[in-house]
């Protein structure tokens, strides 16, 4: 038997490409089909599929050194063909899984520092698997959270600015360009305020996890238990004068105090 399979193997341009396609297709299917769980079966399968590659090259090159040109080349385009097969449909199920596996609520929270400079913290949790989308909040030193807008991309990070001694004003990077992702935290009274489409502030209702939407008169938020709940808008004084640039809040928690204050279009 074992004769039989070493001629298959050997001395056929399709043995080793048939025997590589079986433990491959294993290879792959095993993380799909068990939802990751047999994990001692997928690394067993892992393995076995390190010795047949590794054996299906040497067929290549044992068959060279007989003088089996032909065959030999038959094989390496064969496996060659099947391996950037492989690839692809290695991303295709890493894909699968990542997307799969990933729970929102089961993402850590990572914090900025609360320091003198600034004295709340912000927090960012990722809400997508592949890109760069966070969930964001400002927790004050009481322990008080208040959600902001989620960032669908492209927000990134804030600039801090202080106004007088305990306001601070925020800005990421879509607020940048003139769009309405702005803040003003108090940190005296433990507030959030949002610019509005209509280009005057409200204030955050302190129940917030997120702003889900907001309209010329109402600004409509998500609450601990999933609802959305709407609060009239209550038009607040637009004061940001003398507003000095602190530094910045990256969505790993990194604080960059100081620096070249971003170029805003008001």
């Amino acid at each position: 038997m074992i004769k039989a399979f070493k001629r298959f193997f050997y001395d056929t341009w399709y043995g080793a490409a048939l025997s590589w396609i079986v433990v491959a297709g294993a290879t792959l299917a095993l993380p799909v089909v068990t939802g990751g769980r047999l994990v001692w079966l997928q690394n067993s399968c892992a393995v076995l599929f390190v010795i047949v590659s590794v054996l299906a090259a040497a067929a290549i090159f044992v068959n060279a050194a007989r003088g089996k040109w032909l065959l030999a080349g038959l094989q390496l385009a064969v496996g060659s063909m099947l391996f950037v097969a492989f690839l692809f449909a290695l991303v295709c199920v890493s894909f699968h899984c990542s997307i799969r596996d990933f729970r929102e609520e089961d993402q850590p929270w990572r914090a900025s520092e609360i320091s003198a400079e600034i004295p709340f913290s912000i927090e960012f949790r990722r809400s997508h698997p592949l890109q760069g989308e966070y969930d964001r909040r400002i927790v004050f030193r009481s322990g008080k959270k208040v959600g902001l807008w989620p960032d669908c991309g492209g927000a990134r990070e804030f600039a801090v600015y202080g106004i007088g001694t305990n306001v601070f004003f925020l800005i990421d990077r879509l607020g940048w360009q003139g769009n309405s992702s702005r803040y003003r935290v108090n940190v005296e009274t433990e507030t959030v305020e949002t610019k509005t489409s209509g280009a005057w502030w409200v204030k955050v209702p302190d129940c917030a996890t997120s702003i889900c939407s907001m309209s010329l008169d109402e600004v409509r938020v998500e609450t601990e238990d999933g609802e959305a709940v709407g609060t009239e808008c209550v038009r607040i004084g637009d004061s940001l004068k003398n507003k000095k640039y602190i530094g910045r809040i990256f969505p790993s928690g990194e604080v960059r105090l100081g620096g070249e204050a971003p170029a805003l279009r008001e």
